[in-house]
């Protein structure tokens, strides 16, 4: 695998109806980076996600992973060249097992069961709780398990729809470590945020939308300590 593995997007555009929703939008993810997009709701985030998964037809642009070119891949085979997708509100299986939820995973039905294995090291509370019901695990746990569920397609590449949404303090911290550690493994993650605090914890560079547009990219440092554009972007005032 070459050291320049990246997630490339060039030109996308993309339209609900007449509605111009994304604006010659162009982004690139390295491995072992977190890219995190910022913005006031509506500013794009979420559909830029569902445009790389192929859950939104763009209009235009081109999406490529190390090279190869994703932009009319069904969204039901991305998984094949390494990408995979958290979606915002976890969208687990409730009334299944933690194990009954991963192994939907078509990786772990096929008796690939490193896979399993590998996630119970990242997230050994998962294993603990392995045969009880998701939807009575903490909002944490659920998350966990989420980004689990997405880990059993061994992506390359891992998009994140606001992870931490909802969850508490302590929390939040524990699936920011859950991020930092999986930028460890190696995985590139492209990360759509609105805690600004979870961008300054996790990120190696920031990217701000405004109206369907990149309108700034930045480093949790610099954006930290640039109080005119957290105003004028985010609404932040330091």
């Amino acid at each position: 695998m070459s050291e320049f593995s990246s997630l490339t997007v060039s030109g996308l555009n993309c339209y609900y109806g007449k509605a111009h929703i994304l604006k010659d939008i162009s982004l690139t993810v390295s491995r072992s980076e977190v890219l995190c997009i910022l913005g006031r709701n509506g500013a794009g985030k979420t559909t830029t996600l569902k445009a790389i998964m192929g859950l939104v037809r763009p209009r235009s642009g081109v999406i490529s992973l190390d090279g190869v070119d994703l932009t009319r891949v069904p969204a039901h085979k991305l998984f094949s060249y390494g990408l995979s997708y958290v979606p915002q509100g976890r969208r687990l299986f409730p009334d299944l097992t933690v194990e009954e939820n991963l192994r939907i995973s078509p990786l772990v039905r096929r008796g690939n069961q490193e896979v399993i294995r590998e996630v119970w090291e990242i997230f050994p509370v998962l294993k603990e709780r392995m045969r009880q019901k998701a939807g009575t695990l903490s909002g944490g746990e659920q998350q966990m398990l989420a980004i689990a569920r997405a880990l059993c397609m061994k992506p390359k590449f891992l998009l994140m729809d606001e992870p931490t949404e909802g969850l508490m303090p302590l929390l939040v911290s524990r699936v920011l470590e859950s991020i930092g550690s999986l930028k460890a493994r190696g995985l590139g993650i492209l990360l759509v945020e609105q805690r600004i605090d979870a961008a300054f914890k996790v990120a190696d560079r920031v990217l701000i939308m405004e109206n369907g547009r990149i309108a700034h990219e930045t480093t949790p440092q610099q954006l930290y300590a640039n109080a005119e554009v957290l105003l004028k972007y985010l609404g932040i005032k330091r």
